[in-house]
C-alpha cells in the first residue's frame, strides 16, 4: 500500500494552526474538505478526500488524471484482521451501490488521514469495529476521545 509522507500529508491552516490532511486517493495531493464545520472553524472534522475526488466518487465528473481511488468497493476485513470475519455478501450486492464500503480510521481518530491509518470496510464491519472499540460512542465516557 502506498503511504504518503506525513509532513506532506499535513498542511497547517487557520487561526489555531490545525492540521488539514491531504486527500487519501493515490496520486491526489489536494487538501481535504471538511465533513462537519467550515475550513475556517478552529477544529473541523475532515473528510478523507478532497472536494474533487468526493464529487468524482458520486459521478459528477471523472477523477483527475493519475488519481486512483483509495476505495475499491471490497471490505478489507474478508481476511478477519479485525478479529471477526466479514459477513457481507458482495456477490449479490449491486456493483453500482455507492454505500458498499466506508473508510475507517484504524486508531479511531477522524483527523488522522494518513494512508497507514485508513482501512476500507463494509458498513457492517465498520459499525461493529466501532462498537467494539468505542469509536462512535462520543457521548459515552468509554469512547476514544480525540481533538475534533
Amino acid at each position: 500500500m502506498l503511504v504518503k509522507n506525513l509532513d506532506k500529508q499535513c498542511n497547517l491552516h487557520g487561526p489555531n494552526m490545525s492540521i488539514r490532511p491531504t486527500c487519501c486517493n493515490h496520486g491526489c495531493e489536494k487538501p481535504v474538505i471538511p465533513m462537519t464545520g467550515k475550513i475556517s472553524d478552529p477544529s473541523p472534522r475532515w473528510r478523507p478526500v478532497c472536494g474533487h475526488c468526493q464529487a468524482a466518487n458520486y459521478g459528477k465528473h471523472p477523477y483527475a488524471k493519475g488519481v486512483t481511488p483509495f476505495v475499491t468497493g471490497t471490505c478489507s476485513n474478508k481476511d478477519g484482521h479485525l478479529g471477526f470475519t466479514c459477513w457481507t455478501d458482495f456477490v449479490s450486492m449491486p456493483k453500482d451501490y455507492k454505500g458498499r464500503t466506508q473508510i475507517d480510521h484504524v486508531d479511531g481518530n477522524p483527523n488522522h488521514n494518513d494512508l497507514s491509518n485508513l482501512d476500507e470496510l463494509c458498513q457492517s464491519c465498520h459499525s461493529y469495529k466501532g462498537q467494539r472499540s468505542g469509536d462512535h460512542n462520543g457521548w459515552k465516557r468509554s469512547s476514544r476521545r480525540f481533538n475534533k
